[in-house]
């Protein structure tokens, strides 16, 4: 497991891509295929590879050409070993890529019962049998040899496919593994059925079983937020992140505030206000942060017509580029706009219309205030 102290602070993506695992020696490997080039496959990619060999469905100087010729050569071999399975194998591996830990394989595969067909809480005997053959499922390193589970970059490109065409059989299978107890379970198994509940959308159970950490809360949140655009409960668990989790992460309390302010409007403006000006005053230096503290204030009413220079000096300097001062005066214009502060909006152009022209032309488009009637080109 790796941890890092702040959920502030963005991780690096690479981390997404490793598994702490023992692995075969790159040596032995290479000598099981006969095939130099293979070296450079990844541990986890190593069985696939092995499987295709010897079933004859890649060449050796096919797997040269690939490692030489294709960018991603473990993703592509991947997807030459998932086309070939059968079809109830590859419905198999995609109810499987949403359980995370090794599972005991006996009489069922950890929870799953073994049937004739596919389901939420099943999957075919056979159909494991043959994804343990190609290397989709793997034994676990380290751990009792009736322990199999599928690595992290596997079960990544599988769950790919799962979301377009079993989504609904997807979302069962994290629902009932979210309703595993929590009386009497490890902390490894709590922390699964939180990630459960926040696969299956299940807001009360995410929210009820969020003991140790609110990652996976606020990558909920910010579904509602931006894909359902259900802002009253992505507002709820932001509100909950900063309060049980992390009252020093800016982005939960920008976008605390950017909810309240599109689910509830002007009835919960001290709240919204609070928000933005704690996520600015975290990340002093975000554009859109910024933008959007002074974007607020300026709905109400407030003077901010001398700050917006500052800011607006102050990105151009810094970063001199649209998209930075886009996100900086986009947000305060809108405010005004939202907030018919005409008065200020025509200062704002009739001052720096030009700059704006240059550096956020997307802001022009958006924000001009209307010129009056009568006016020439109207």
């Amino acid at each position: 497991m790796i941890l890092r102290p702040s959920v502030a602070k963005e991780a690096s993506p690479k981390l997404a891509e490793l598994d702490a695992e023992v692995v075969e020696p790159e040596e032995d490997f290479v000598a099981s295929t006969g095939v130099q080039q293979t070296a450079a496959f990844a541990p986890e990619c190593r069985p696939v590879v092995s499987w295709l060999l010897q079933r004859q469905l890649l060449k050796p100087q096919e797997l040269v050409d690939i490692v030489e010729t294709v960018d991603d050569f473990n993703a592509h071999v991947l997807a030459v070993a998932y086309d070939a399975l059968p079809s109830s194998c590859q419905d198999a591996a995609k109810v499987l890529s949403a359980v995370r830990p090794a599972q005991h394989l006996n009489g069922s595969l950890g929870a799953f019962e073994f049937s004739q067909e596919v389901g939420a809480e099943r999957v075919p005997r056979k159909a494991v049998t043959q994804l343990l053959e190609g290397g989709l499922l793997q034994q676990a390193p380290g751990e009792a040899p009736d322990k199999v589970y599928m690595p992290r970059f596997i079960r990544t490109m599988v769950a790919r496919h799962a979301r377009f065409s079993m989504t609904d059989v997807i979302r069962q299978t994290h629902e009932w593994l979210s309703a595993q107890p929590l009386e009497g379970s490890s902390t490894d198994e709590k922390i699964e059925i939180h990630f459960h509940a926040v696969q299956a959308g299940n807001i009360e159970r995410a929210k009820s079983t969020a003991a140790f950490y609110g990652n996976e809360l606020r990558s909920l949140a910010t579904y509602l937020s931006k894909a359902r655009q259900d802002h009253s409960r992505a507002a709820e668990l932001f509100e909950l992140l900063v309060k049980e989790f992390d009252e020093q992460d800016p982005y939960s309390w920008e976008y605390l505030g950017y909810n309240l302010a599109r689910a509830h409007g002007g009835m919960k403006r001290d709240k919204i206000r609070d928000a933005y000006r704690r996520a600015h005053s975290l990340v002093p230096n975000n554009p859109l942060y910024h933008g959007r503290w002074l974007g607020f204030r300026g709905e109400l009413g407030e003077p901010v017509l001398s700050d917006f220079e500052k800011g607006l000096k102050r990105y151009i300097q810094e970063f001199g580029d649209e998209e930075a001062v886009s996100y900086f005066a986009e947000a305060v214009l809108r405010g005004l706009k939202r907030g018919h502060q005409e008065g200020q909006l025509s200062q704002i152009f009739s001052r720096w219309g030009t700059t704006l022209d240059r550096f956020a032309p997307r802001v022009v488009r958006n924000a001009r205030p209307a010129a009056p009637e009568g006016t020439p080109g109207t």
